[in-house]
């Protein structure tokens, strides 16, 4: 049996509907790659502004931490699918309910919207609030509840959920084009993932970076290319960056500790730790 999680992104919202749609397709691209490459059987639909991938049972788990690593996502939800019926929806949500409240735990119920329906997110959230409330006694609280019912309302569907696990953010890997990030210390591993965070595919040249390092940005972009060289080769960087077509160069350097390597490369130099 499959399960379904909904995938948001955030930042992407801020672009033209032109970028968007561009950056949107390197996102879905990345997402698979990344499962596939977890060894993930999935499937991923793009539908009005959200992401759908669908999982088996086993690696659903897997699957999410996955998801979690993927720039430009903001959170993933396993989500149960029902019709947009009231009748429908509140069996799902009491039997939900059934399951999760148990004495004296809290509440509360977050309802959105995309379509034109018969009722607003406010009154059908306070309406399920009240059949909970009805069947089982528990009190609502809607800043601290201990469990948070959501529903995300899509015309004639109903994406149903409890948890919802927080994403890196940011923007796809690869829409801000390639980047040579120097590693020879824990602050340049730190650059590269804040640099890759911004959208950008980096091509790593490292005189000290260990294994565990390498795992840890592996789980942002399992195709990460390492070289190991000199950071403070001049040659050798612009060697790399000519032929992995790269726009910049990324160091861990600090507003307290600034090189002259901008006038010795022909390439713009980024400082994300400044």
């Amino acid at each position: 049996m499959d399960n379904l999680l909904l995938c948001k992104f955030g930042e992407l919202w801020l672009k033209s509907d032109q970028v968007k749609n561009k950056f949107l397709i390197q996102l879905v691209k990345n997402i698979k790659g990344n499962l596939y490459r977890g060894m993930v059987k999935f499937k991923v639909r793009y539908d009005r502004n959200r992401i759908f991938v669908s999982v088996p049972n086993s690696d659903t788990k897997v699957a999410i931490g996955i998801i979690q690593k993927v720039f430009g996502l903001v959170s993933v939800s396993q989500v149960i699918v029902v019709d947009t019926d009231k009748a429908i929806l509140k069996k799902s949500v009491l039997d939900l309910a059934k399951i999760q409240l148990t004495k004296n735990k809290t509440f509360a119920v977050r309802v959105k919207r995309v379509g034109k329906h018969e009722f607003t997110s406010q009154e059908f959230a306070a309406e399920i609030g009240s059949w909970i409330v009805d069947t089982f006694t528990n009190k609502v609280n809607l800043s601290k509840p201990d469990v948070s019912f959501n529903l995300e309302i899509r015309s004639d569907k109903t994406y149903l959920f409890l948890d919802t696990f927080s994403c890196v953010g940011g923007l796809p890997i690869s829409v801000e084009g390639s980047v040579i990030a120097l590693i020879d210390s824990k602050e340049g591993v730190e650059a590269a993932r804040l640099i890759m965070k911004r959208g950008c595919k980096i091509i790593v040249l490292a005189s000290n970076i260990s294994q565990l390092d390498i795992d840890y940005l592996k789980t942002y972009d399992p195709e990460i290319l390492i070289i190991e060289g000199d950071t403070l080769d001049v040659d050798l960087i612009e060697t790399l960056a000519k032929e992995h077509r790269c726009k910049a160069v990324c160091n861990s350097e600090s507003v307290f500790e600034l090189s002259d390597i901008d006038f010795k490369l022909n390439y713009p130099v980024l400082r994300p730790l400044i």
